[in-house]
Order: structure tokens, then C-alpha cells, then sequence
């Protein structure tokens, strides 16, 4: 095999995983000459360009990945090398001549899921090493507060499964183990907020989405069902009520949505529904990584399933808490609730209004927090109220107003 353009530099990851080389390059080879779809995903969503142990391996592996999003394909050397060209990868990657003995090397696509494993054993020990390395490190440096977190890091490494709920299991109020998004939204989890049609749920979410930004300072995507021109108007009509010019320039620079229809997250194949694999990873690669608050709008038009299935709604809910659980992400769904009269002294019963929420059960206890918009009272058709009817941090029955078309005014969200 010709030598990679950049085969004289050192890198202690080439040393740490030396049982990981005999793996990396069969499967990239193996990717590179495969044609079925299940494994490609596989290989493409189990592992990260840092699990590679040789740099121009995880050079290529990124390439592919990127390429498979734009084409559905891995097989296009002139897309592979084009990618790399274009994103100044190429000599990192070893060069034209070094990607092609690659390509043409052995393949062997049925090894692909143990190729995998031993990629991901190994770098796992690297990462082990690595970490242990920096927590002496920082013991010996005397840096103490830095122990935590890489306490926590290393624990999630060993025990990849357990690492939400080992996170921050030191800390003895609940209120602690999960930190918030604008006091409603727990990060790497799932959270609801449903109403009526037109109670004004899209509003109120863009304008919660725009106290996120300004309070956290990430940048936000929202997939909503309303057009382009409707949504802009009520961004502008919210700007123009809280925040001045530069606050709503610096909104304006991280409130990113579109309008188009989703495509199909959920096929039903052989009698089973199940997640297209393809989709979500387009969906994690172009959205979950760049973007740290998601909002969904309206559920149904992501769940093309039977809404009054339980299995349907637990797969399709654990699908996408699987794309943000470890992380520090975020996704809201906007849902309707079922056609049924809610009185004023219903609305003051959190059993009644979770009830309420339209669909199979597994939709509300998949979530970490579900929150009811409603109008608060006939003599005031513009006032509001945002009720948490479900939360396991301890907001549970708080309650926020709200006046369209935007202003917080009691019970603000922190």
C-alpha cells in the first residue's frame, strides 16, 4: 500500500492503538465496496472520526460519512476526493494515491459489525488512558475542581449505557441531576408542550426559543408546520416587543427554521414499524451536532404511524431520545390534545390536562417534561397559561402567563 502523503508525523494515537490499525483499514475498505445499506449505516452511525487510531483513516471515515449523507452512496472515489479537496482534508487523508489502495484493498463487508466493535474496544482505551492520564494530571497540578467532570467522562467510557443516570449521581437533589433550558427543558431528553389548535403553541415557542438564545447564547432549529412568511412575522413581531436592535440582530444570526415537510422518519416494513435508518442519521449529522435546542412542530407530521399504538409511540419516542441522550441537547415536540372539553376547574387538575394530550400514552411517559398551553380566561382572549403537568426536576404545576403575541408576565421562565 502506498505510504499516506503525511506518514513522517507522530501521533500517540497510532501507538495507543496499535491493535485498532488491523481493523480500520479493512473496514473502510469494506464501506467503500459495499452495497448494502444496513451494514453502511451501521458502520457510518456507530462510530466517530476519533475512534480511528490513524489519522488519515478518520480522515476518510468522515469523508464517507459526509458523502453518504449527500449521495446515499460510499462508493464514488471522485465524491470522496472531491469532499476532501474542497474541505482542505485531502493531504490529511494521505493523498489520491493512498485512498485508492484503501478503496482497493480486501474488503470484507460481512466483518463489517466486528471490524466495528474492535474499532470501538480499542479507541475506548484510548480514550481510558487518555483520561486517567489527565486526571493525574490535574491531581498532581493541585487543579481539584477539574476532577469532577473527568471523574464523570471516564465513567461514562466504562459504563457508555448507564452514564445519564451516573453523571451527577453524588449530588443528593434532584433538582441538580438534570440541568434546564429556560427552567423547562431538561437537556438529553425529550420534552412536549400541547394545547388546543390555535392556542398559539408555534408562537409561544418561537418566543421561548428566542429566550433561549439570548439566556444560553446557542443557536437554536425549529421544524415548523407554518410557512415561511407567517413565521417570519411573528419572529419580527416578537422582537420588535422584548429585546432591542442588537439582541434581535443576535437572534436573528441563531434562530434558524424551515418550513418544508419532514420526510419519512418511520416506515412500516414487514408489519413492523421502524425508525429509516438513513433519515436519522442525515437527521443527527445535519441538525442534532450543530444545534442544541430542536424544536419539532406538530408531532403528528414526524409519526407516521397509528397515534393510539403504544409500541409505535414508544419506538418512535425512544428513537429520537437515542440521537440526544449523553449530550447536552434538547428536543421540544409541539402536540395537540384530544377533542375534548376542558372546563376552568379542569384546568387547575394536572392528572386532567395530561390526560387530555391527544394519542397513546407512550407519547407523555417518554418524556421528561410535558407542559399544557392554554387560554387562561374567556374575558382575555390574548392571555396565556403554560402549565408543567409533568417534570422530573421539580417544576411539576408551576405555571407561566403568557399575552400574545408575546410577552411573559408572571411566572417567567428562568
Amino acid at each position: 500500500m502506498s505510504q499516506p502523503a503525511n506518514s513522517n508525523s507522530f501521533n500517540i494515537n497510532n501507538v495507543l492503538g496499535q491493535y485498532a490499525t488491523s481493523a480500520e483499514i479493512p473496514l473502510l475498505s469494506s464501506i467503500m465496496n459495499d452495497t448494502n445499506i444496513s451494514r453502511i449505516l451501521y458502520a457510518l452511525d456507530s462510530l466517530e472520526p476519533d475512534d480511528f487510531s490513524i489519522p488519515e483513516a478518520s480522515a476518510i471515515f468522515k469523508a464517507l460519512r459526509e458523502v453518504f449523507i449527500k449521495t446515499d452512496k460510499t462508493n464514488n472515489i471522485l465524491e470522496i476526493v472531491s469532499y476532501l479537496q474542497k474541505n482542505d482534508l485531502l493531504q490529511q487523508a494521505g493523498g489520491i494515491d493512498y485512498i485508492g489502495d484503501v478503496y482497493q484493498s480486501i474488503p470484507t463487508p460481512s466483518l463489517t459489525e466486528d471490524y466495528v466493535k474492535k474499532i470501538k474496544s480499542e479507541s475506548n482505551k484510548r480514550k481510558i488512558l487518555l483520561n486517567i492520564n489527565q486526571i493525574a494530571l490535574s491531581y498532581l497540578k493541585g487543579n481539584y475542581d477539574n476532577l469532577s467532570e473527568l471523574l464523570s467522562q471516564l465513567e461514562e467510557i466504562i459504563h457508555p449505557e448507564q452514564g445519564l443516570k451516573l453523571k451527577h449521581s453524588k449530588l443528593g437533589d434532584i433538582n441538580h441531576k438534570v440541568k434546564l433550558y429556560c427552567d423547562l427543558f431538561p437537556e438529553g431528553a425529550l420534552s412536549i408542550i400541547a394545547g388546543s389548535g390555535s392556542v398559539g403553541k408555534t408562537y409561544s415557542a418561537i418566543g421561548l426559543c428566542c429566550h433561549f438564545i439570548m439566556k444560553y447564547k446557542k443557536p437554536v432549529f425549529m421544524w415548523l408546520s407554518e410557512d415561511t412568511d407567517q413565521v417570519g412575522f411573528r419572529i419580527e413581531t416578537i422582537l420588535a416587543r422584548q429585546y432591542d436592535q442588537t439582541d434581535s440582530s443576535y437572534i436573528r444570526k441563531n434562530l434558524h427554521f424551515i418550513d418544508e415537510p419532514p420526510p419519512l422518519f418511520f416506515e412500516h416494513k414487514f408489519g413492523t414499524y421502524s425508525p429509516v435508518k438513513s433519515v436519522f442519521l442525515r437527521f443527527k449529522q445535519n441538525i442534532i451536532k450543530h444545534f442544541d435546542l430542536i424544536v419539532l412542530d406538530p408531532l403528528v407530521a414526524f409519526f407516521n404511524g397509528n397515534e393510539n399504538d403504544n409500541s409505535q409511540a414508544d419506538i418512535f419516542m425512544k428513537s429520537f431520545a437515542k440521537l440526544i441522550i449523553h449530550t447536552n441537547k434538547s428536543i421540544v415536540f409541539l402536540h395537540h390534545i384530544a377533542k375534548m372539553p376542558i372546563s376552568e376547574e379542569d384546568k387547575d387538575n394536572i392528572e386532567i390536562l395530561k390526560a387530555a394530550i391527544r394519542g397513546a400514552g407512550s407519547f407523555v411517559n417518554s418524556v421528561r417534561a410535558v407542559h399544557f398551553l392554554y387560554k387562561t380566561k374567556k374575558i382575555n382572549d390574548n392571555q396565556r397559561s403554560l402549565v408543567t403537568v409533568k417534570s422530573n426536576v421539580g417544576r411539576e404545576g408551576k405555571q407561566t402567563t403568557i399575552t400574545m403575541p408575546w410577552k411573559m408576565e408572571t411566572g417567567g421562565v428562568e
